[in-house]
């Protein structure tokens, strides 16, 4: 199961088929193409909503900060993602954060010239809407699992989700993560602190499901990581 894109197309890559059909040179005439640094922050809480940001290559992260001051990731992003699409329903202040994972350069675009572009292009006011519910299926998702799942299964989860995000089984043409990711960014994602989900991968490596190289996670045994995940050991 991926936590976050189901397999094969997304809502979002219709927007982004649907802008380059339908509105051509305007995607570049009226935007802004911004280039971050890693952990470099694109929004954070507080922020003015003014703005809707396309990936144009790169990789960005999207989470919240709770009360103790730990951040929970929300969403990865990649290359021609859209986001901070609420701004387009409830103008206000962002209660989300995002921050680049890596060099990442991105179309900012103002909401009055999407919302024009909806209004001009029907099928995008209705892939947007599409996108927004399948965010909120996410959302609805993690919180499930924070709820029911011990902490070494959404660590196992989370490191299963990756790897078929960013390899591709059932078709893998390698073992390892083709992502750099740090223990507290894993962490974050899986909903827990940095120091269980050190825990953790220690403990993967020492059974020898998985082992780390350069920041990225191998997948020795994805048999073995799955029955941790599914509870069946």
């Amino acid at each position: 199961m991926n936590a976050y894109h189901p397999q094969g197309s997304s809502p979002t890559t219709d927007i982004l088929r649907l802008l380059r059909n339908s509105v051509g040179a305007e995607l570049e005439d009226f935007s802004t193409l911004t280039s971050y640094s890693r952990k470099e922050m694109i929004f954070k809480p507080g922020d003015e909503e003014r703005n809707v940001y396309i990936i144009q290559q790169g990789r960005v992260r999207l989470f919240r900060q709770n009360p103790s001051g730990k951040d929970i990731t929300l969403n990865l992003l990649d290359d021609n993602e859209l986001f901070g699409e609420m701004a387009l329903f409830f103008t206000g202040q962002r209660i989300n954060a995002a921050a680049a994972l890596e060099e990442t350069r991105i179309y900012v675009i103002s909401i009055d010239v999407f919302k024009k572009w909806m209004q001009d292009v029907p099928e995008l006011s209705q892939s947007v809407l599409l996108l927004m519910a399948d965010r909120r299926r996410i959302m609805e998702q993690k919180a499930t699992e924070f709820a029911i799942f011990e902490v070494s299964q959404r660590v196992a989860r989370t490191i299963l989700q990756l790897f078929a995000r960013y390899n591709g089984y059932p078709n893998e043409q390698s073992k390892s993560i083709n992502v750099r990711i740090t223990q507290g960014e894993l962490a974050s994602i899986a909903g827990t602190t940095r120091e269980s989900a050190t825990c953790q991968l220690n403990n993967f490596r020492r059974e020898g499901f998985i082992e780390i190289v350069d920041r990225r996670i191998v997948l020795l045994d994805r048999t073995a990581l799955q029955r941790v995940a599914d509870n069946n050991l």
